[in-house]
């Protein structure tokens, strides 16, 4: 079993590109460390000649990495010499430095870290990065080593990390004594706009740069923002918490009719009552189907609590196992309980969930719980696929069992599987982990939020001059046109316009505007308000968590508006032209928004001409 390697950091000789520069160290292996002669080198270290033979050994014995140096020319650990013919511990980040120009390092097998100019940088933390880590404000990287591994001061270092579109952080590094490392989590600038569009999973890169110069660049996945990652690491797997929706209004419909006897604020007796009646509820008036889920064994697409309930008059849903347990968990949470989810691996690439319920409420802060022995007096658990309909191609189906039958079967896949993680709802929400913020649609990006906020100061500064200020679709396609490195910008520009002109045309339009009543306060037209709701449908339609730029672009270009139309017919540009080009910088707007949109229709008597 491999749990250590030494990495080649540098030497005083040159080495050539072939030269190998990890080494896997196996606990029931001796190995020779020199140059190669008659005798098995397992570390060939050939190229510097200041090395003997047959120079270290390097073994595992009583729980330790032990090391002998062996050689004429020495081997020092971290500046101090060793004795010859003496077995002396090593320690992770240990520096070795044999015969005074070859520098080694002695990492766990498992170390991301990497070598440049004697430096050994480490940079650890999740493969995947999604919304819900963001908006946990979880760590993306969780840890950064930095170990200076040369025998003098280092000079100071700028180091930079980044992913192009979604993240940045850049740290200046203090010179480090020789032999000496820094440790830190890194402070991170996300791109919100880039996350908030991220509705498809992509590859991306992490770049390590130090001093403006890549060293490195490793693969990282951005989760759409609807996905998780299920055993990837602690924080991935705390991020599921905000998945668990309490006040949606399934899950509260949900306990309600399983409840009808409880309104106002009577509270249900306790928690295995809650689970009990809830279970019955679900397997006895709904005909919910089992889907195996089908993405990557790490990695699934969830479903909200609307996505599983799908059919409220027929009472039929469907959902994977892991569907069912956050939308169980949020009705626990609703009705006032405090749940848990557990993860189990049942296979190589298999994971099952299950939902379980601490007996008694308490405040509790421990969010992950890897130890299964404390909790099995506490909890109540239960399997969910048990009250569904098995699919088509399962070698269970449509076996529905009681609650006592579905708590049995928790507990023999808790023996027979291996236990994962179980995380607490509730301690979660204690360290900040809230729901996402569903509101029964798509949410306003930070990018809209902000052009929004540009086009209502557009109408207060034209409604200074006009004594109307109310803000109207030309105000939000103005903002739009001058919000830098936009979609609407880019369009404009493929299509010809003069960007500048096109502003300014606008912007005198607007402000020779005559209206035929005064309006002091600013307030928005009902064609706005319909602008953002037509925006939210096209968001709608793609599953996309928030409306974005090319929502609100598409809503203006599709919406029959007298002021648009004059706003075109100014700058000479065509609706139809217009989306074409925009259907072609964004292919998938292509296939949105054909239904019919509520007519928005202006009196304007002058301008814009």
């Amino acid at each position: 079993m491999s749990t250590a390697k030494l990495i080649l950091l540098g030497s005083k000789k040159v080495i050539d590109k072939s030269q190998v520069r990890t080494w896997f160290l196996d606990e029931n292996h001796l190995y020779k460390a020199g140059r190669k002669n008659a005798e098995s080198v397992d570390i060939d270290l050939s190229f510097d000649n200041a090395i003997s033979r047959h120079h270290a050994e390097i073994w595992f014995e009583n729980g330790s990495w032990l090391i002998k140096d062996t050689s004429a020319f020495g081997t020092r650990i971290n500046g101090l010499e060793i004795p010859k013919d003496t077995a002396y511990r090593l320690h992770y980040y240990h520096a070795l430095v044999l015969g005074n120009r070859t520098t080694l390092l002695f990492v766990p097998s498992d170390s991301p870290g990497i070598a440049w100019n004697n430096f050994f940088i480490e940079v650890t933390g999740s493969k995947f990065f999604s919304y819900a880590l963001y908006y946990s404000k979880l760590p993306v990287i969780e840890k950064v080593k930095i170990i200076n591994c040369r025998d003098s001061m280092s000079e100071p270092l700028t180091l930079c990390l980044r992913s192009l579109n979604y993240f940045r952080s850049i740290k200046e590094i203090e010179a480090l004594p020789a032999y000496h490392s820094t440790e830190f989590t890194p402070e991170i600038t996300v791109n919100t706009f880039s996350l908030e569009k991220q509705i498809n999973r992509t590859k991306s890169t992490l770049e390590i740069l130090i001093n403006n110069n890549l060293i490195h660049m490793q693969d990282i996945t951005m989760l759409a923002w609807n996905e998780c990652s299920l055993v990837e690491n602690p924080y991935n797997q705390t991020a599921l918490a905000t998945f668990v929706l309490p006040m949606h209004p399934s899950a509260a419909m949900a306990v309600k009719d399983s409840f009808p006897e409880k309104t106002g604020n009577h509270q249900i007796a306790n928690a295995k009552k809650c689970m009990k009646e809830l279970y019955k509820y679900f397997n006895e008036t709904w005909k919910i189907r089992y889907l195996p889920p089908v993405a990557e064994s790490r990695i699934q697409t969830l479903r909200l609590p609307e996505q599983v309930l799908l059919d409220w008059e027929h009472k039929e849903g469907q959902g994977t196992c892991l569907d069912l347990v956050l939308l169980f968990a949020a009705c626990l949470e609703h009705a006032k309980f405090q749940p848990l989810l557990f993860m189990v691996r049942v296979s190589s690439h298999l994971y099952h969930a299950m939902i379980a319920c601490w007996k008694d409420n308490h405040v509790r802060f421990k969010v992950l719980h890897k130890d299964i022995e404390p909790l099995l007096d506490e909890i109540i658990i239960l399997d969910p696929i048990t009250f569904t309909q098995q699919s088509p191609d399962s070698e269970k189906k449509n076996n529905k069992l009681s609650f006592d039958q579905s708590c049995a079967e928790a507990m023999q896949c808790l023996k027979q599987g291996k236990f994962l993680f179980a995380l607490d709802i509730a301690a979660a929400r204690k360290c900040d982990i809230v729901p996402l913020p569903y509101r029964g649609h798509a949410l306003l990006s930070e990018f809209i939020k902000e052009v929004d906020a540009a086009a209502k100061q557009l109408a207060e500064e034209t409604g200074n001059i006009t004594g109307y200020k109310v803000y109207m679709p030309v105000h939000m396609l103005l903002a739009l046109l001058m919000k830098e490195d936009g979609i609407t910008r880019l369009l404009f520009k493929e299509s010809g316009f003069d960007i500048e002109e096109c502003i300014s045309i606008i912007k005198s339009g607007i402000e020779t505007i005559k209206h035929g009543n005064i309006v002091k306060e600013l307030m928005p037209s009902q064609h706005y308000e319909e602008l953002f709701y037509a925006a939210l449908k096209y968001a709608q339609s793609e599953n996309s968590l928030f409306v974005l730029e090319e929502h609100m672009l598409l809503a203006l270009l599709k919406c029959e508006s007298r002021s648009i139309d004059k706003v075109l017919q100014a700058i000479k540009g065509k609706r139809e032209l217009l989306l074409e080009k925009l259907a072609s910088l964004i292919p998938s707007l292509a296939l949105r928004g054909r239904e019919h949109l509520s007519t928005f229709c202006y009196e304007i008597t002058s301008g814009l001409q």
